[in-house]
């Protein structure tokens, strides 16, 4: 009942407070929202957590503020249970936990590497300019001839349209006066 207390409390602080500029005012990290099983958890605590999700999951959370720290809360005491049954040193959660921190530390220099790698604009416009062949733009021109299955005429405008042989006659005979030198845009 203090957990749902301290729950209430919370989403009152952050769901009606504001600031001066009319935003909703955010409490300070080490205020206590809620003490679960004896331990403070800390607005700072849930504010971490939810960092750690996915922008959908927070997003999701947000919606239902309410509930997301009652899952938080539900969370750290099935935690704590599985620490003090020491389920993090059985098989296969053993493995599991060391397979998930292998992948996130594996990410966490993946990214670290990538925001710090540092690229001078000098160092860019030096390999630009060594190879220019692989940044080649083309410039495509091309004919649309369209075709019906059958031969008809279009509503809008009373044109009648190419059966599937005469826009391939039409095509071959376009492809040889290009290639004879007319000039493509007037083809």
């Amino acid at each position: 009942m203090k957990f749902l207390i301290a729950v209430l409390a919370f989403l009152a602080v952050i769901g009606t407070a504001q600031t001066p500029s009319g935003g909703p005012a955010v409490p300070a990290p080490s205020t206590v929202i809620a003490t679960i099983d004896g331990k403070k958890v800390t607005y700072g605590d849930v504010e971490k957590y939810l960092r750690s999700l996915t922008p959908q999951m927070q997003q999701n959370a947000m919606k239902d503020r309410k509930e997301f720290i009652r899952e938080y809360g539900l969370m750290l005491r099935l935690n704590a249970m599985a620490e003090q049954a020491k389920l993090d040193q059985k098989s296969p959660y053993k493995e599991s936990l060391e397979a998930a921190r292998m992948q996130v530390l594996t990410q966490a220099q993946i990214s670290e590497v990538y925001d710090n790698f540092p690229v001078k604009i000098e160092d860019e416009q030096r390999y630009y300019n060594e190879h220019k062949d692989r940044f080649e733009q083309v410039k495509l021109k091309v004919i649309y001839i369209s075709f019906s299955a059958k031969s008809a005429t279009h509503p809008a405008d009373g044109k009648k349209y190419l059966t599937a042989d005469e826009a391939k006659a039409k095509a071959e005979r376009l492809v040889k006066e290009a290639k004879a030198g007319a000039d493509f845009v007037k083809l």
